[in-house]
């Protein structure tokens, strides 16, 4: 071996070579964090500068943002996920990030919501300018006056800007949505797998409940990327623990909420399934309404500004850091623009759940930009991206706008509530109100949600009559504020007798919003006009001093919640026969004081107690087992379906009865229409001014699978059509339709009868009355029935002629909705048959003439006279 010296020997760097090293990778480090916070603070003195001019009342503590931390505030003091005291499990959020956040938050300080969206908004705004400061790295110069200029364009949307402030959850999907793509480029730019990184990757796709249409796209792209870049698989395992964490998040709701979507999207009418099926169908009408959102969402949230960014890419200096913005960016851009496709319009403003794509589309301009290969051309990007942002702000120069409804809004309603609460002593009222936020933040009610989102009951109950029969007979709120637009669309409950009946009115009067719909509706003033009110109402059995059964019960109750009050209440209703909706007080009073039940130990048997009777009674223990039960609401629709069956049984019964007072219905054939749907009877009633009410009975024993129209033409000899109004004479009849009848007809199986009644002109010429039911472009469902024209005014019918006419009915009774449309086996025989069944019609009709017989007594139809009875021939038909 060659002799070597010392100083040849390589040995590796020195300690003061790595020590030299480590100072240089600290003090870069060091400039690194001071520019980013540097960074942090241009953001936050710009975005300090814009809402300057802005009123703090025109974005700040939006009433739908109180909402989720309403839910947040009831599961801390109630042990439930809702929104009232009484506690029934209600997801009436889509954000289940800021709830979670705000949870921890409220249990330990007893933070408020106001000082939680402040905080939040400037977190975010600081973060805004931390990575976008990151991703311009290593370029720091260019970096902060690229931060600069992107907080300064981000200013210039007013959607952005006010939305990101406004409480709801716009300032959590900001920063997490770029938090994201920070970090999942920062994993593909330094080759390495960091798997706790996946936490704030997850939660960034929980900012709202369809946050996973956003970040999906990023987590899969990342996955592409690693695997071209590194040829690795490891990345698999990443992805398949994000997605494991959404989905065990997602079963959670499912398994507490019994759901997987939330009830706003039940409320806000949101169904991913039709828009994908009118997606897929090219439907004309949804691609004009998603591309006007759409153009609507590029313009707003500077769109323009991709021009740009595209005129950049050329020059760019590609790496592991660049090419993963560029694509992360562009599609976060994509999903937020085009999310109309899938989720439609937002509720209070269009462009709401898109605000991000200003986000990502600004910081896609400052990465393209700034990432230039040689540093002279940095001016020449600079003055490209600075004329493209000043030239969008001038061609979009948006203002600020009002953000719908603040808590100071609902402020006065509260008061006022208060007022009524402690006026008439009203413990724990129920009230019915629309605006849930500052309503329930309090907790100073339970509420019945006419907004519908707190409420997954009324959300999912589309019939009117079924909300009509639930707010009355089983909710019965006990005090009702109503205002604007949601007294409009409860307009029928003001119609419905039991509202007069059950509530008294507090300062209820015509607004001026009321005034200007009337003015620009006048058909929903004639019908409504007289109705509709806004203002406040109480029910007399909940004022205190009230006599009723209910009252008395709140009063012992209130002194001590003893479950004995409850059972001999309940023993009092069995052995009154009390049922359904007069025994379901007891269910509401214990709802009421569910809170002091639960609190001493005995909601375990306050429940059991209750389903001993349910059944008995007909009542249904579902409001109270909502806390402790998933997809309680299940149970209360069908009790309320059921119970709106019964109570329209028994109305129509009633109505049938009111129609024919004298019981002047005979023992007939019936009609047949379609398989099990007959008309049983008519009768005609005549009015004052020539005017006349018929009355059909219909019986229908199988399900309609639609609902049909009717139609009904009072027909006239060619010779008389000149008496008829101009549009009908070339009709050859008088149009009496009554069109798509109530209840509709997909209901009429769920009755014994239907009495479908319509007023009409009385035409003396009518002959005769063709009746059926069809759809315009469907034809006529079974075959049409011919009845006779309504009888001269005092006249009387003879029995026979209330049978169907032959002639014109004959080719419609050949027309049904077989599938095979007109039946031409065998024409012929069905003809022979015909006439001999019209001949013997004849002869028999003969027999029956005054000249051959004594005359028979007929009944009256529609003259009200005459309760003479006739023995009716024998049916030949």
């Amino acid at each position: 071996m060659s002799d070597v010296t010392e100083a040849q020997i390589d040995t590796g760097p020195s300690g003061d070579a790595v020590a030299g090293a480590a100072a240089d990778i600290e003090r870069s480090l060091l400039k690194d964090l001071a520019g980013a916070a540097l960074a942090g603070l241009i953001f936050l003195a710009i975005f300090a500068w814009a809402y300057r001019g802005i009123d703090p009342d025109d974005y700040r503590n939006r009433d739908d943002g109180i909402i989720t931390v309403s839910h947040a505030r009831n599961f801390v003091e109630y042990g439930s996920v809702g929104v009232n005291p009484a506690g029934e499990r209600v997801e009436g959020f889509s954000s289940p990030l800021q709830f979670l956040l705000f949870t921890p938050l409220y249990a330990a300080i007893g933070l408020h919501y106001s000082g939680y969206f402040l905080a939040v908004a400037g977190i975010m705004i600081a973060l805004f300018g931390v990575l976008i400061y990151g991703l311009c790295l290593p370029r720091r110069v260019a970096g902060l006056f690229a931060c600069g200029a992107a907080a300064w364009m981000l200013t210039r949307d007013p959607s952005f800007l006010e939305w990101h402030a406004s409480g709801m959850e716009n300032a959590l999907t900001h920063g997490f949505f770029l938090l994201g793509v920070f970090l999942l480029g920062r994993m593909l730019a330094d080759g390495r797998l960091r798997y706790t990184w996946v936490i704030p990757v997850a939660a960034a796709s929980i900012a709202r409940i369809e946050s996973i249409y956003h970040i999906g796209p990023l987590v899969m792209l990342f996955v592409l990327c690693w695997l071209v870049l590194y040829r690795q698989f490891r990345c698999l395992g990443f992805a398949a623990l994000f997605f494991t964490i959404w989905a065990l998040i997602f079963a959670a709701r499912w398994a507490y909420f019994g759901e997987v979507f939330p009830n706003t999207a039940a409320a806000q009418g949101i169904s991913l399934s039709e828009r994908a099926g009118l997606l897929l169908h090219r439907d004309p009408a949804y691609w004009k309404q998603s591309g006007s959102l759409v153009t609507r969402l590029f313009l707003m949230h500077h769109g323009w500004l991709l021009v740009p960014a595209l005129l950049c890419l050329p020059w760019m200096r590609w790496n592991r850091r660049t090419v993963p913005a560029v694509l992360f960016l562009a599609s976060l851009a994509a999903t937020s623009l085009l999310s109309p496709l899938l989720f439609g319009e937002a509720r209070l403003d269009p462009t709401r759940l898109s605000t991000q794509a200003a986000l990502a589309i600004v910081a896609l301009l400052v990465v393209t930009a700034v990432h230039v290969r040689r540093s002279w051309m940095l001016p020449i990007t600079a003055f490209i991206a600075i004329s493209g942002m000043w030239a969008t702000a001038q061609w979009n120069s948006t203002p600020p706008y009002y953000l719908w409804f603040s808590e100071k809004v609902f402020a006065p309603y509260r008061d006022q509530l208060l007022a009524l609460q402690a006026k008439y002593d009203i413990p724990r009222p129920t009230i019915a109100n629309p605006d849930l936020g500052l309503m329930s933040w309090h907790k100073d009610f339970n509420i019945l949600d006419l907004g519908m989102l707190g409420s997954p009951v009324l959300s999912q109950l589309k019939n009117e009559q079924e909300i009509a029969d639930f707010f009355f007979d089983v909710a019965a709120p006990d005090l009702i504020e109503l205002h604007g637009i949601w007294s409009m669309r409860y307009a029928y409950l003001f119609k419905d007798p039991r509202f007069q009946e059950q509530y008294i009115a507090e300062q209820a009067e015509i607004d001026d919003y009321l005034r200007k719909r009337f003015a620009r509706n006048p058909a929903f003033k004639d019908e409504y006009g007289d109705y509709v009110r806004s203002g406040y109402w109480v029910r007399r059995d909940s004022i205190a001093g009230s006599d009723s059964p209910e009252r008395r019960l709140v009063d012992a109750l209130q002194r001590t919640t003893d479950l004995g009050l409850i059972q001999r209440e309940l023993e009092r209703c069995k052995a009154g026969e009390l049922r359904a909706e007069q025994a379901m007080y007891i269910v509401r009073t214990a709802y009421r004081f569910l809170p002091e039940f639960v609190s001493s130990g005995q909601y375990g048997a306050l429940t059991d107690l209750i389903m001993d009777f349910a059944s008995e009674l007909r009542i249904t223990p579902s409001p109270l087992l909502a806390r402790s039960t998933p997809r309680w609401d299940r149970e209360l629709l069908a009790y309320v379906g059921t119970h709106t069956q019964e109570r329209a049984g028994r109305q129509m019964a009633e109505a049938v009865k009111r129609a024919f007072p004298d019981d002047a219905r005979v023992s007939m054939s019936r009609y047949p229409i379609a398989p099990g749907l007959e008309l049983e009877d008519f009768r005609y009633e005549a009015l004052e001014g020539g005017r006349m009410m018929i009355h059909l009975v219909f019986q229908c024993t199988a399900p309609i699978p639609e609902d049909w129209r009717i139609f009904m033409h009072g027909e006239v000899p060619p010779e008389a059509r000149e008496q008829l109004p101009a549009p009908q004479r070339s009709l050859g009849f008088a149009n009496w339709d009554p069109g798509f009848p109530d209840p509709p007809t997909s209901t009429w199986h769920n009755h014994a009868r239907v009495l479908v009644s319509k007023e009409i002109t009385h035409w003396q010429s009518v002959t005769q009355v063709p009746l059926g039911l069809h759809l315009p472009g469907r034809g006529v469902l079974g075959q049409v029935v011919v009845l006779p024209g309504p009888p001269p005014a005092g006249g009387r019918y003879p029995l026979h002629s209330r049978r169907p006419l032959p002639g014109s009915g004959l080719c419609r009774q050949l027309f049904t909705l077989s599938g095979e449309g007109l039946h031409l086996l065998p024409v012929g025989v069905f003809m022979v048959s015909r006439s001999i069944r019209f001949a013997a019609r004849l002869f028999h009709d003969l027999l029956e003439h005054p000249a051959f017989q004594e005359p028979v007594v007929a009944i009256a139809q529609g003259s009200g006279q005459g309760d003479d009875r006739a023995r009716r021939p024998p049916d030949l038909f």
